[in-house]
This record gives C-alpha cells, structure tokens and sequence, in this order.
C-alpha cells in the first residue's frame, strides 16, 4: 500500500504539479534539418602525388531563435572572436575559428544555447603558389552564381579559375542532410 501511494504521489507531482513545465518543454523540442558539405575531390598530378587537400575549418553558426538573451549573446562572441559586434548582428556565420576559440565557445556551449560549432572543409594547395595559373583556386560563391546554379547556396564555395573552375561540379560532390531533435536549448537529442 505505502509503495502504490509513493507512485500516486510522485505521478500527481509530475502531470499535476509539474505538468505545465513538461508541456512546454516538450512543444520546445523540435527538428532542425543541417547541410552536410561533402569534401571537395583530391587533385593529384600525373604521378599519384597530392597538389590540393582538404583540412577541416571551423566557423561557429548563431541559430537566433534557440539565443535566450541575443544581444548578451552576441557581446560574449565578440569577446570570444574578437568579431566587431556590428558585423555579428549582421551574419550568423563566423568562419575560420581557431581552436583555441572553438575550444572557449564548446565550454561555454550550455551557458549560451544557439551556438553551434561547424566544420567543413577548406581548400588547401600543397604546392603553394606554384601552380596556381593551373590549379586555380576556390572562393565564396557571388550572386550570380547564385542565381545559375540551384544546388549552392550562400556560404558555399566554388571554384574560380583553372582546374577547380573547369572541374567544379565533379569536384563539388553532392551536400547531404542531416535532421535532428533538439531540445529547448538547442542540444542535440538523436539524428
């Protein structure tokens, strides 16, 4: 009997007590769909040899509906990045992190929920500029790219001259999707 009225109990504390709270978390959990960049192709000259790579970049995305306080946020990146805070209220990207950055925004990730670390890869040629009249080089896609081609969106990275003009599509791969569950304050729950 004492056993069946410690579970009445506990059960009237969380669907009575406590329900509006779980209410609200559980309409706070959501799905968020992310872009999975795939890696742009290898170069490599006649002889097997490596003349453009990939390496990961870190840039940190500021998803603005998950921010509690947007304008404390966006101070305390500025502090961390040393990004002017006038360029913060304009983008929701930051790239080319460094890891002791990434380090300081992953520590304080439950503090300040809507920060997200993103890696993707950068463009990098072995050979220095030795064979950039060749290889070319690659470089954020402008308007007009934009408004040519469905499968790139802003952010992404597109080549401008030589091989990585001529090769783009082969070299660019296909994007993938990933969707997840977050909870209220944008934590990953499952994939």
């Amino acid at each position: 009997m004492l056993l069946f009225c410690i579970f009445a109990l506990r059960f009237w504390y969380l669907q009575i007590h406590k329900g509006e709270y779980f209410s609200e978390q559980a309409r706070n959990n959501q799905l968020r769909q992310d872009n999975l960049y795939a890696p742009r192709g290898l170069i490599r000259d006649r002889n097997g040899q490596l003349l453009a790579v990939n390496e990961p970049a870190y840039a940190l995305g500021i998803v603005r509906e998950d921010c509690k306080d947007l304008d404390a946020t966006l101070v305390t990146v500025s502090k961390w990045t040393g990004v002017e805070l006038a360029k913060l209220e304009k983008y929701s990207r930051i790239p080319n992190l460094t890891f002791e950055q990434v380090a300081v925004i992953e520590a304080n990730s439950l503090h300040w929920p809507g920060l997200e670390v993103v890696v993707r890869p950068r463009r990098k040629y072995l050979q220095g500029p030795l064979l950039s009249h060749v290889l070319g080089y690659v470089s954020e896609v402008d308007e007009a790219e934009l408004e040519e081609d469905s499968d790139l969106a802003v952010g992404d990275y597109v080549g401008k001259q030589g091989l990585e003009s001529v090769l783009e599509k082969r070299f660019r791969g296909i994007k993938g999707r990933r969707q997840s569950e977050v909870d209220a304050t944008g934590r990953r729950l499952k994939e």
